[in-house]
């Protein structure tokens, strides 16, 4: 039960100008060199809401309004990085 985790949905219309802490689930060949380049580039575009960063295993977790979501999967994609989840953790 250790991969077990709960989601919290995100309310189109009610919660898209609120930060979340969103989770980016990313593939196995994801490093940390590569998550610090990312949180700078985000950070110059203004899409970070805190300094709050945490990287784990394949993923990383950032603090963004719900409605930046977009701007940070183009990133992703520009880096050539495969995206697996988008995901707020329930209780965070």
């Amino acid at each position: 039960m250790k991969d077990l985790l709960f989601i919290r949905k995100i309310e189109a219309d009610a919660g898209i100008d609120e930060v979340y802490p969103i989770t980016f689930e990313l593939d196995r060949t994801f490093e940390k060199d590569a998550a610090i380049k990312i949180f700078n580039k985000l950070e110059d575009m203004k899409v970070i809401e805190s300094d709050r960063f945490t990287i784990r295993g394949n993923s990383f977790t950032i603090y963004i309004q719900a409605q930046n979501i977009n701007k940070v999967v183009e990133v992703l994609i520009k880096e050539e990085i495969n995206i697996y989840g988008i995901y707020v953790v329930y209780g965070d």
